[in-house]
């Protein structure tokens, strides 16, 4: 009772509903370092050296300042390169959050499990076709554990490659029990 009300004829259930235990998963995807991403570093660490020797070359007077620039703004995205997913289920809801550089953080969908059309072994070599709104990437292409989800939100379609853990993978199967796959 409550703040001290009496009982006044009233039947107080002893017994009560068992109660559903909420779903929340978190599961992080590193995103493997290949060819592009050396390239890509590489590329932007010599540009800056060749900034900074065009700097003391042509203008000497601002050359320290600016090859300082140059070096911060090549580490600063050469970190940003370096890219994570994040993929959280709570109670039937898939969020894929992609996190650059270990600091900035931007959600790129979130849809029901419910909405979930067909889930298939992500195979690379496969031509998915072009009549989905959108496709998002959010694993290592070359993972042996990667699925593609075909899910429609709204009036869209879109194919959605993850690599799911065994928990992960759980929750999908709990989530999505009228689809099986080999996975």
């Amino acid at each position: 009772l409550k703040g001290g009300e009496r009982n006044r004829g009233r039947f107080e259930s002893c017994h009560t509903k068992e109660k559903k235990m909420d779903t929340f998963l978190e599961q992080l995807v590193l995103i493997k370092r290949g060819a592009k991403y050396w390239l890509s570093a590489i590329g932007l660490w010599l540009a800056a050296i060749i900034v900074s020797a065009a700097l003391f070359m042509f203008i000497p007077f601002i050359a320290t300042f600016g090859t300082a620039g140059a070096l911060f703004g090549a580490y600063y995205l050469t970190k940003r390169l370096y890219t994570e997913y994040e993929y959280i289920i709570t109670n039937g809801a898939f969020d894929i959050d992609r996190i650059l550089g270990k600091s900035s953080r931007k959600r790129i969908i979130t849809f029901e499990l419910s909405a979930v059309e067909v889930v298939e072994k992500f195979n690379p070599n496969k031509n998915y076709g072009e009549n989905y709104s959108k496709k998002i990437f959010a694993a290592n292409l070359d993972d042996k554990n990667a699925i593609a989800l075909t899910v429609r939100k709204d009036s869209n379609k879109f194919l959605i490659v993850i690599s799911p853990n065994e928990r992960t993978n759980a929750a999908l199967i709990k989530y999505i029990p009228r689809i099986v796959y080999n996975g």
